[in-house]
């Protein structure tokens, strides 16, 4: 939680600054509880679904709860205004990953594509952008405001558009 918290802040962790956000954000205490679900116990767990269940109802956010957004957890995730952002259970996040308002990273079933995403480090994902499929998007990439991402990116390029057109950096 304390990347996290440092991605969304430039400030240094300190305890009390931090609740004091956590108390007016809410991206910060989706971000909370989602992470101390992935590390408690079975106990903790149980109590902790609710309160992870009322988030998913009223905010729309859909995380994998089951497994860690970051595979080799360095950095962190970042929720900029989070409202109806999906996230496939079987999706790899790189670190420093961030994601915006409505944007989907999703699974396909069938087809040439079947697969689900490997995103990359410090990826943006803008509103109501569409990643899918088995693709990797390359680290330090973009993906624009409602562009639809279903190919691979290359490291250092913008993606724009639907469907999605890639650009250099």
């Amino acid at each position: 939680f304390i990347a996290d918290y440092e991605i969304s802040f430039p400030h240094k962790y300190r305890l009390i600054p931090c609740i004091i956000r956590m108390i007016r954000n809410h991206e910060l205490r989706i971000l909370f509880w989602f992470r101390i679900y992935q590390i408690g116990s079975k106990f903790v767990r149980m109590f902790v679904m609710p309160i992870l269940r009322h988030y998913r109802r009223k905010y729309g956010i859909e995380l994998p709860y089951n497994q860690s957004l970051t595979p080799d957890y360095v950095g962190g995730v970042r929720l900029i205004h989070p409202w109806c952002i999906t996230v496939n259970a079987n999706a790899v996040l790189g670190n420093s990953v961030t994601l915006s308002k409505g944007c989907t990273i999703g699974e396909i079933r069938q087809g040439k594509k079947a697969g689900f995403p490997k995103i990359g480090n410090n990826v943006t994902l803008y509103a109501n952008s569409t990643v899918c499929g088995n693709i990797t998007v390359g680290d330090n990439s973009e993906i624009a405001a409602g562009a639809f991402v279903n190919f691979d990116v290359p490291p250092n390029s913008i993606v724009i558009g639907n469907p999605g057109v890639v650009h250099a950096k």
